[in-house]
């Protein structure tokens, strides 16, 4: 379905590697096909041997990107602002859902 997000998670609190690794299995590996490559940044709770796993069971492949750099990554001026839009915009929705749904849009 064009335009549709693939294994989408949207949830409140911390996010750790367990949560990284059951969404992984769960939610995206469903959407997956063999020879894809799987990109994320290189935030601490993603363990990448676990992740590698789970994915090569789909015949895909894991990639880490580099150490945080946002002058090598300009998305991540874009994901700035996102975030401070979101955590400024109190009263406009009525969930943290919506906020990111509004956001996106």
């Amino acid at each position: 379905m064009p335009g549709a997000a693939l294994g989408p998670l949207i949830f409140q609190g911390t996010c750790y590697a367990t949560l990284v690794e059951w969404w992984c299995e769960h939610q995206l590996f469903p959407h997956l096909q063999a020879g894809q490559v799987v990109i994320l940044d290189n935030a601490a709770f993603h363990r990448k041997d676990k992740l590698r796993a789970i994915l090569a069971l789909k015949g895909c492949t894991l990639l880490p990107l580099p150490p945080y750099s946002p002058d090598l990554n300009p998305i991540e001026h874009l994901w700035n602002t996102l975030k401070t839009h979101i955590a400024l915009d109190i009263n406009t929705y009525p969930s943290f859902q919506h906020k990111v749904d509004a956001a996106f849009l």
